[in-house]
């Protein structure tokens, strides 16, 4: 995968807002809940990567209180600069494989959506554990869209769909722009680390066409690699059309895969 630039950085930032937005939409709530659960309170110092829109940094903070702080990291701030964060958000722009955080220094280190844009994902895996403290967590989220396809074998142009979405994330993988279906190895990262009390879940994304989460965030996501798939011969446009027209159709329902969840807890 490709590494020292996110595949979204030239996305005017209006849309990009928008597709992260939706993201969050999608995300949020399976995120919290694992978070709550590893007891997040007040106090805790928090390591969040690739922190986006600051959606679930200003939930930490709000955890954590003023007695504790949040370090909000993304290879791109812009949406985290001159934002109205808590008080107790430091935002830092910066590069995972370029420069490492402070060591054993973090009640919680939480990364989403950051493994699939990385050539080695196991590595920067270990990278994120390097800054937990002892008996602090690492939780990882990464989502896996193996299981991309049309909920309804009814829905007109649903087994196009499953053929054409499929080659066109084949495409994106084999193109080095991040890999659709990571997520099922994440446990296997964590595990390796030799950490304690490790688990994971997973939350399926059922969406539809439309307006939905699912819908926006997708019909947003495909235009910024298709359309330099088609011209280097990749996918055709009809792949690329047909996909999109039924993502902003809301009668057609769809599952984009499932977001994984792991954790650990260093000794």
């Amino acid at each position: 995968m490709q590494q020292g630039r996110y595949f979204a950085d030239d996305s005017p930032a209006d849309r990009e807002a928008v597709r992260l937005r939706a993201l969050e939409a999608l995300c949020d709530g399976a995120t919290t809940r694992r978070l709550a659960a590893l007891g997040v309170g007040a106090g805790w110092r928090c390591l969040e990567v690739a922190a986006g829109r600051g959606s679930v940094v200003r939930w930490l903070a709000e955890k954590a209180g003023a007695a504790g702080r949040v370090v909000a990291a993304d290879i791109n701030a812009r949406f985290l600069r001159g934002a109205d964060l808590p008080a107790n958000v430091e935002v830092r722009e910066q590069d995972l494989l370029e420069r490492d955080f402070e060591p054993r220094a973090y009640d919680l280190v939480h990364a989403r959506a950051l493994l699939v844009h990385m050539a080695d994902p196991e590595q920067a895996v270990a990278r994120l554990a390097a800054a937990v403290r002892p008996g602090g967590w690492l939780l990882i989220e990464e989502a896996d869209f193996s299981m991309f396809r049309a909920s309804d074998a009814r829905y007109p142009g649903a087994e196009a769909f499953d053929r054409k979405v499929r080659r066109i994330l084949d495409a994106i993988r084999g193109a080095g722009i991040y890999d659709a279906c990571l997520g099922h190895r994440t446990p296997l990262f964590v595990e390796r680390l030799g950490f304690e009390r490790t688990g994971y879940d997973c939350f399926p994304f059922m969406a539809r066409g439309g307006d939905d989460a699912g819908g926006t965030f997708w019909s947003l996501t495909f235009p910024l690699s298709g359309p330099a798939l088609v011209a280097a011969g990749a996918v055709d446009q009809d792949d690329l059309d047909h996909v999109l027209a039924c993502l902003e159709d809301p009668g057609f329902r769809f599952i984009a895969g499932v977001l994984f969840g792991a954790w650990g807890r260093r000794p």
